[in-house]
């Protein structure tokens, strides 16, 4: 099924403010073509979301070589599977430090199938970067079985 683009109505001016986390610091954030799962999720573009601590906890998450598996960000929570985020030895580790990029933009595109997830066609440079710590997601951080991880 295909979706409607639908822009979002922004006054003259004016503009939304989204974010997008990554483990890297970017002077200008560039289009790629993601492994998606539906049809919004496969176009070539920069994803945001409109939610800053969902991009806080992303950037923290997404490793750089992007081997990190058993992770999710769901309502402003980070998933963590127990069995590999935690023990004495664990299979993956969150990122020491990672990055929020803030933008205003009057061009993105909002996601049908997520309320919060929007694209942008093209290279963009931030507005803002804020270097994020373990400290600043804390909070929003939970751990879950196997089983538990699968329900989400």
């Amino acid at each position: 099924m295909k979706y409607k683009i639908k822009y979002l109505n922004m006054k003259k001016g004016g503009g939304i403010t989204l974010y997008h986390g990554s483990p890297f610091h970017m002077e200008e954030l560039e289009v790629r073509t993601p492994r998606g799962d539906n049809d919004f999720n496969t176009q070539t573009g920069v994803y945001m979301t409109s939610n800053m601590i969902e991009a806080m906890l992303y950037s923290m998450a997404r490793d750089k070589e992007r081997i990190n598996k058993g992770w999710g960000v769901i309502n402003g929570i980070l998933y963590l599977r127990s069995d590999l985020w935690t023990g004495d030895e664990p299979k993956f580790k969150l990122n020491k430090i990672g990055y929020l990029h803030e933008i205003t933009t009057e061009d993105a595109e909002k996601n049908p199938y997520n309320e919060t997830e929007y694209i942008v066609k093209h290279n963009i440079k931030p507005d803002k970067i804020t270097k994020i710590e373990f400290d600043m997601i804390k909070q929003y951080i939970k751990y879950v079985t196997k089983e538990e991880f699968k329900n989400l």
